[in-house]
């Protein structure tokens, strides 16, 4: 997650589970505000610090 990395997160997760909840969101199986609480659990590190 590019966005994330750029702003000095990570997600912690293991990569599957990354992959299989963007792919649901890309196809519509998982809403945004599901999606962004999601991010908001798992991300970690010092948003808006470049790395």
């Amino acid at each position: 997650m590019l966005f994330l990395k750029t702003n000095g997160c990570r997600l912690a997760v293991p990569a599957p589970e990354a992959v299989e909840r963007m792919v649901m969101q890309a196809a519509g199986r998982l809403d945004e505000p599901a999606f962004a609480a999601w991010l908001r659990r798992y991300a970690i590190g010092n948003p808006g610090s470049a790395p």
